[in-house]
């Protein structure tokens, strides 16, 4: 197999910073995540292992680190760490079971302070249900995903209505991949979203990503577009995935999330929250940036066609409609004008 090495030179290609420091001295939310500070290190002194086959980590402080893995990932134990790894799925058409799993998956019960850092997701062979990160507990530092179903999935099934403690810092989710149909799940095939939280009552920090809400042109077969529930391409056409920050109460409350200092581009609903009915203190949204590309669809929903941030009326958030904490477009600093609606 040969490794792909992105044309990096000097104490860039070394470290990682054009300034040749460590990666750890970025401050997250400080600046954007790119193709230099994100994914692997590409260090020719760190020389890669290949394994041929998934990687089950069942020993508390175990440690996967220099290394390409031709499948999936599970950390199942306490303080375990993946570092400058290539994760790249399983070879071939494989449904995951359950229809949905991460390539690396943190959802085991006994899944405690896992960390993910410098480290790229992609499936080899996309299909639906192959997410980059799935569970809870766990801290994604720097990471970069493509070519899945989803980038980052917060819940944990085995103690829903409770904290999930994920952190996700300085992460780069692009290019994910749409299928229709995708067994069932949804009826205008797969619902692609940068970062889905279904559940958990606190413990979540989400800051400094970059999160480009966009099908990727290359991979699955819909040709790069949004379906209707007949597997129609949507009219206008629509590149746009569901959504860059999905939320959700599939496995469990969701509330007490930090949202801050991210990058978001494109999503059909950039930030959508309009399953949340409940009455919870949903959390904080300050400081984002947003591009224009998001995609709404005006036969379907009426006139409103501005749609970055959409939360339902009842829960309650913090997101300033003004000042320096204010969510903006990145282009021209306005403030983005939020939507209450169901």
């Amino acid at each position: 197999m040969t490794q792909t090495w992105y044309p990096l030179t000097g104490a860039l290609k070394r470290r990682g910073r054009p300034d040749g420091g460590s990666r750890d001295s970025l401050v997250p939310g400080t600046y954007k995540p790119n193709a230099t500070n994100t994914g692997l290190l590409n260090d020719p002194a760190r020389p890669m292992t290949v394994i041929d086959g998934n990687v089950i980590m069942t020993t508390n402080g175990q440690k996967l680190v220099d290394t390409i893995v031709n499948g999936f990932v599970e950390m199942r134990g306490v303080d375990q760490l993946v570092e400058n790894c290539h994760i790249r799925g399983p070879v071939g058409q494989t449904v995951p079971p359950g229809g949905s799993k991460g390539l690396i998956h943190c959802s085991s019960a006994g899944t405690l302070r896992a960390t993910i850092k410098d480290t790229l997701i992609e499936c080899q062979t996309p299909q639906y249900g192959w997410d980059a990160i799935q569970g809870h507990d766990y801290t994604a530092l720097r990471v970069r995903t493509r070519r899945t179903t989803d980038g980052f999935g917060v819940f944990n099934a085995t103690a829903p209505d409770t904290p999930v403690n994920v952190t996700i810092l300085s992460c780069w989710v692009e290019n994910m991949t749409k299928f229709y149909p995708d067994g069932g799940a949804h009826v205008d095939g797969t619902h692609n979203d940068c970062i889905q939280l279904q559940g958990g009552t606190g413990g979540i920090v989400i800051r400094g990503n970059l999160l480009q809400g966009v099908i990727d042109q290359n991979t699955g077969n819909t040709g790069g577009l949004n379906v209707d529930g007949t597997g129609t391409p949507l009219s206008p056409a629509c590149h746009q995935t569901n959504s860059c920050i999905q939320l959700n109460r599939n496995v469990g409350e969701l509330s007490g999330m930090v949202c801050e200092d991210n990058w978001m581009y494109g999503g059909q609903i950039a930030v959508n929250g309009t399953a949340i009915s409940t009455a919870v203190t949903l959390g904080s949204f300050q400081r984002n940036k947003f591009d224009h590309d998001q995609y709404f669809d005006v036969a379907q929903q009426g006139t409103n066609t501005t749609q970055t941030i959409r939360i339902h009326p009842t829960p309650t958030c913090t997101i300033p409609a003004s000042g320096a904490n204010a969510n903006v477009y990145e282009d021209t600093s306005a403030p983005v004008l939020v939507r209450r609606a169901t």
